[in-house]
């Protein structure tokens, strides 16, 4: 883009982008202000009738761009005016929109014009981007607004974009990507709009909000009406901590979510509710010992494996390609009971939260033995 303006329609904020096609001619409109308009597509010896322009309307209003002030000026591109028929309840239905002027525009069959809202100033035809503030600082780079976009990681490569990690060192050190990562061309070639790039945990590490230096953290808008929840799952296994200024912080926070929810904490307890289920039949019913190894023997047995040339007295040696896939088949059992029974993940009547602790709230010495 060589060129782009930024203006204000009501309370909205738009950047301006030059269309590729000038269509609109120069004088069309007086005035050194920027002039919103409706494009309007016809062909010689249209009919427009007051249904077509509701259709129009209705289009229009699921668009994030359009504001009622862009009514006020309608350019019909495609045809002249004597080669067009506006019946009265056309013309009724315009004064509704408070519609001002009406344009005629031929048209070139080689420019290819939208439909839709535009902007005209400085004699040229300009398309409007809608500009949101950023309020929960999750962008890392801003590519192409749409209302039905989609974002990617920025871990992820798109052409013409640095990948940042979130890392300043990084930044400065590795130049703009001259082709997309595979998944995101699988999107583009299915006609995915990607709208930016988010930020992660700095070099995607495992790097707590309060340990973010290089860039905040992004904000969690959870609660914050779009994901309404209305249970908070309070788990009597993890909680209360055996640190119990930790716990007076925890059940603070509690308090403040139902206050703000307008709900009660459920207490639970995962392993009485595993024990009634029993997923994996009568012989496990001690939840505790059946994932006791389940979260990291498989990754030792895949390292092991991965890693064949450096190894040396690696705890993955004595682990079975069968004993990886028992424990990992016992991650999925839990994983497929833990969001059918405990947060009911296909539940489309409610959302379900819970609160918890991710370690105790102890110092963790680097001498200290490992657990």
């Amino acid at each position: 883009i060589d060129e782009e303006v930024e203006v204000t329609g009501g309370d909205v904020r738009y950047v301006l982008i030059p269309n590729q096609y000038n269509f609109i001619p120069a004088g069309s409109f007086k005035g050194d202000d920027p002039t919103q308009l409706l494009v309007y597509l016809t062909a010689p010896g249209e009919t427009i009738s007051k249904s077509a322009l509701c259709e129009f309307r209705a289009d229009l209003d699921r668009d994030d761009v359009f504001q009622p002030a862009f009514c006020c000026n309608i350019v019909y591109y495609g045809s002249e005016k004597d080669d067009l028929q506006m019946e009265p309840d056309a013309l009724e239905e315009l004064a509704a929109w408070q519609t001002k002027t009406q344009t005629f525009v031929t048209g070139n069959s080689a420019g290819k014009v939208a439909p839709g809202p535009y902007i005209f100033t400085k004699e040229k035809t300009w398309q409007p981007w809608r500009i949101y503030h950023d309020f929960n600082a999750i962008v890392m780079t801003s590519l192409k607004p749409s209302p039905d976009g989609i974002s990617v990681k920025d871990n992820v490569d798109i052409a013409g974009h640095k990948t940042t990690l979130c890392n300043r060192a990084w930044i400065d050190l590795y130049p703009a990507k001259t082709k997309n990562a595979a998944c995101v061309q699988v999107l583009l070639d299915a006609g995915a709009v990607i709208v930016c790039k988010v930020k992660l945990q700095a070099m995607v590490m495992g790097e707590e909000p309060l340990e973010c230096v290089e860039f905040t953290a992004p904000f969690n808008p959870r609660a914050d009406g779009y994901q309404m929840p209305i249970k908070v799952l309070y788990p009597l296994d993890y909680l209360p901590t055996p640190n119990p200024a930790q716990t007076r912080l925890i059940d603070k926070f509690v308090e403040g979510l139902e206050s703000a929810l307008h709900v009660t904490r459920t207490e639970i307890s995962l392993a009485e509710c595993w024990k009634k289920d029993c997923p994996d039949g009568p012989e496990h019913t001690d939840i505790a010992e059946y994932l006791r190894l389940a979260g990291g023997y498989p990754y030792y047995r895949d390292s092991y494996d991965d890693l064949a040339g450096f190894r040396d007295g690696d705890i993955g040696k004595t682990m079975s390609v069968e004993q990886r896939d028992m424990y990992w088949r016992r991650s999925e059992i839990y994983r497929h009971w833990f969001l059918d029974r405990v947060f009911k993940a296909d539940s489309k009547d409610s959302r379900t939260i819970m609160v918890l602790p991710i370690e105790v709230g102890k110092p963790n010495y680097r001498e200290s033995e490992p657990p």
